[in-house]
C-alpha cells in the first residue's frame, strides 16, 4: 500500500513560479548542426576532341564541415563548498547531505519521485543497491543482498559489494566519527558485517529500525554514503577519504577545491539514472547580492537565494523559481539545557558523564539555562526564554525579511500547529513587549542581560542570517545587550558534538506539513559523536528514542512524538517566529529540473537538469 506524506506548499505570490517538467528519459541529450551542402560549380564546356587530347581530370571533392556538438553544461552558485571528504567517518556538518544530494556519492535506496513538497513512503526497488532483504524478528537481525554491477568511478576499485557497504556503515559509526547521524545509526545497529557475500546486521535489543529503507534513501534521513573498502585498503586512510573516484554517483568529480570550485562530468552509463548534463560546475559565492547578480548576468544558471533575492533574480533575468522544500520554522534554540542525568541509552561513550556536560552552566550569567530537578531554577529560566520570544514580532519579520512569502502563524517545535489535535495554546509565544518585561521582572532581570547569540552564516538553506540579525535587533530594543557571533557552522559544529553549546543559536524546526510520525527524539539524547543543538532529554523521555524507531504503527509513533516534542514546546527551548519556504532561482537557459524533497532542502537530483539548446 502506498503511503503519501504531504509536506505542505506555501504560495510564492510575488513572482511566477514556472513549472519544470520531470525528466522521463535517461538518454544522452546532444544535438548536432549540419553544415550546408557545398554548391556544385557550373559545368565547363568540354574541349573539342583531338588526336592528342588529354584525359579529363576530376575536381577534388569539397569536404563537409564537421557537425557541431551542443553540450549540456551547467554552473551552480552556492554559499559554501565543503572539503573533498567522502568517508562517512570524517564528514562534518551538512556536508554528508551535500556530497550525496549533489550527485557524487550514493546511499543504499531511492524513493519514488513526487513533486515538492511531497515525500512518498515507497521506494523504487530497481534503483536500490539492496536487491533483496530479510528481517528475522526472532533473531533480531536484518540481512541485505547487494545488487551486482554498480561501478565505482575508478575501475580499479571494482563494483559495490557487501564488504563496501559494511565498511561504509562501520566508518559512519566508528569511535570519534563526525558523521551527522552516527548516533542514530548506533541507536539500532549493534554490529554490521559482510558475511557470505551479504550484509548481516545484528540489531540492538530494542529491535531493528522499522523505516531503514526511507532513512537510507535519497531523502537523507540517516543516509550513509557507500565508498570502496578496496580504496581504503590500497590507498590508505588519508588518501582514500578524499579520492575523487571513490564514489558511485551520476557525476564524477574531476576537480574539488574547498571554498572555491567543484568541476564534474556526467556518468552517461550510470546504473541508477544517467544524467542529461555533460558537465556540472559548482562555484562558491558567499555574498547573496553577488550570487544574484551572477545569475542575472548568466554567469551561473542556478542558485540558492533568500526569497526576496529570488524574486529579484527571476524578474531581472526572465528566469524562474523552483521550490526545493516544505516550510521550515525560522527561530532559535536557547541552548545549554542538558537535562539527561545518566547514560540511559548506553551511547554517551566511555568516561562521558551526561550529568557533567561542559555547556551545562545554570548560573546567573546563563539565566536561560535551567537546572533539572531545581524547580526555582527551572521556572526562572523558563520565564527568561518566554520573554525573549515575546520581544520578537514575527509579522514584521515576515514582511521585512521574507517579503510576506512566509507565515507568522503559530508554529511550535516539530511543526505542531493550532489545527492539530496535539496543539496546546501555551506553546505559542506571541509578540507582546509588556509580557516580555513582566517576565523579566519576575525572573529578576528587569534590565535584561548579555545575550550571546550565534548566527551561522554558511547554512542559509537552514537559517536566514538576515532574519536572525533582525531578531537580535528586537532583543536589543528590549534592553538586552546582544553579542552576535558569526562563526561558520562547519567550524563551530565540534562544540555541538562535545555538548559545549550554551548560547542562543539561530536555527530552524520542522514546518507545519512535515511528517509527524518520524522519530522526534532525534539527536536530543546522550550519544557520542552526535550532533546536538544544546539540549538533551531527561531520562524518562529520552528512553523513548529506540521505542519510536522500532514502533511499526504510525499513529503510535505520532503519539510518542507528542510527548517528546511537546516537552520541548512546553519549556520553549526552541521558539519559531516565521515559517519560510525555500526556493532556488533559475536562469532562463535552464529547461528542466526535477528536484525532490530531502530531509533538509538542499540542491538535489542534478541528473534531471536539462539546459535549453
Amino acid at each position: 500500500m502506498k503511503h503519501y506524506i504531504k509536506l505542505g506548499l506555501i504560495a510564492f505570490g510575488l513572482f511566477a513560479v514556472f513549472a519544470l517538467s520531470a525528466c522521463s528519459s535517461d538518454e544522452e541529450t546532444t544535438t548536432t548542426t549540419e553544415a550546408p551542402a557545398a554548391k556544385e560549380a557550373p559545368a565547363k564546356e568540354a574541349p573539342k576532341p583531338t588526336a592528342t587530347s588529354a584525359p579529363k581530370k576530376e575536381a577534388p571533392a569539397k569536404e563537409e564541415a564537421p557537425a557541431k556538438t551542443v553540450t549540456q553544461d551547467v554552473v551552480i552558485g552556492v554559499p559554501a563548498i565543503c572539503p573533498p571528504i567522502f568517508n562517512n567517518r570524517f564528514l562534518t556538518g551538512s556536508c554528508f547531505e551535500r556530497v550525496q544530494m549533489w550527485g557524487f556519492t550514493e546511499g543504499l535506496t531511492w524513493m519514488k519521485h513526487a513533486p515538492i513538497p511531497v515525500q512518498v513512503d515507497e521506494d523504487v526497488p530497481e534503483k536500490s543497491m539492496v536487491e533483496s532483504w530479510e528481517h528475522d524478528d526472532t533473531a533480531n537481525t536484518l540481512t541485505w543482498t547487494i545488487r551486482e554491477g554498480i561501478k565505482f568511478h575508478n575501475p580499479d576499485f571494482g563494483t559495490v559489494d557487501a564488504e563496501d557497504v559494511a565498511f561504509s556503515f562501520n566508518e559512519a559509526m566508528a569511535e570519534g566519527s563526525t558523521f551527522n547521524r552516527a548516533g542514530q545509526l548506533r541507536a539500532w545497529i549493534e554490529t554490521i558485517e559482510a558475511k557470505d557475500g551479504k550484509v548481516f546486521i545484528q540489531c540492538k535489543d530494542t529491535g531493528c529500525q522499522n523505516d531503514w529503507i526511507r532513512q537510507q534513501s535519497n531523502y537523507n534521513g540517516q543516509t550513509a554514503s557507500i565508498t570502496s573498502k578496496d580504496a581504503f585498503d590500497s590507498l590508505g586512510e588519508e588518501a582514500s577519504l578524499a579520492d575523487l573516484d571513490n564514489m558511485t554517483g551520476p557525476f564524477r568529480a574531476t576537480k574539488w577545491v574547498a571554498g572555491s570550485t567543484i568541476e564534474s562530468v556526467g556518468v552517461k552509463d550510470h546504473w541508477r539514472h544517467a544524467p542529461h548534463l555533460d558537465t556540472m560546475t559548482f562555484v562558491e559565492i558567499p555574498e547573496t547580492s553577488v550570487r544574484t547578480a551572477a545569475l542575472v548576468n548568466g554567469e551561473i544558471h542556478l542558485s540558492d537565494l533568500p526569497p526576496k533575492f529570488v524574486a529579484e533574480a527571476v524578474e531581472k533575468s526572465g528566469g524562474s523559481a523552483q521550490q526545493i522544500g516544505g516550510g521550515k520554522g525560522q527561530g532559535w534554540f536557547a541552548s545549554g539545557q542538558f537535562w539527561a542525568q545518566t547514560d540511559y541509552l548506553g551511547a554517551a561513550g566511555e568516561g562521558n558523564d551526561p550529568a557533567a556536560r561542559p555547556g551545562y552552566m545554570h548560573d546567573d550569567d546563563h539565566p536561560w539555562i535551567g537546572e533539572w530537578g531545581n524547580d526555582e531554577s527551572m521556572e526562572r529560566a523558563h520565564k527568561i526564554r518566554k520573554a525573549m520570544g515575546h520581544m520578537v514580532d514575527g509579522e514584521k519579520l515576515n514582511a521585512a525579511i521574507f517579503g510576506g512569502l512566509g507565515s507568522a502563524a503559530p508554529l511550535a517545535y516539530f511543526g505542531w500547529t493550532p489545527d492539530m489535535p496535539e496543539w496546546k495554546d501555551e506553546w505559542h509565544v506571541e509578540y507582546d513587549t509588556d509580557k516580555a518585561q513582566a517576565l523579566l521582572d519576575e525572573a529578576g532581570y528587569s534590565d535584561c542581560f548579555t545575550v550571546p547569540y550565534w548566527i551561522p552564516p554558511d547554512v542559509t538553506v537552514v537559517i536566514d542570517p538576515e532574519f536572525a540579525e533582525a531578531v537580535a535587533q528586537f532583543w536589543s530594543d528590549g534592553g538586552c545587550k546582544v553579542e552576535i557571533e558569526k562563526t561558520a557552522y562547519s567550524a563551530r559544529r565540534p562544540t555541538l558534538v562535545s555538548r559545549d553549546l550554551n548560547v542562543f543559536f539561530a536555527w530552524n524546526t520542522a514546518g507545519a506539513a512535515s511528517p509527524k510520525d518520524t522519530n522526534g527524539v532525534g539527536p536530543w539524547v546522550p550519544r557520542a559523536g552526535s550532533w546536538n543543538g544544546g539540549f538533551e532529554m531527561p531520562d524518562e523521555l529520552g528512553k523513548l528514542h529506540p521505542v519510536i524507531d522500532a514502533e511499526p504503527d504510525s499513529d503510535k509513533r505520532r503519539a510518542y512524538n507528542e510527548k517528546v516534542t511537546g516537552f520541548v514546546a512546553d519549556w520553549h527551548i526552541f521558539i519559531s517566529k516565521v515559517e519560510s519556504t525555500p526556493y532556488w532561482a533559475l536562469h532562463p537557459t535552464v529547461a528542466e529540473w526535477n528536484p525532490y524533497q530531502g530531509n533538509i532542502p538542499y540542491f538535489g537530483n542534478p541528473q534531471t537538469i536539462k539546459m535549453k539548446e
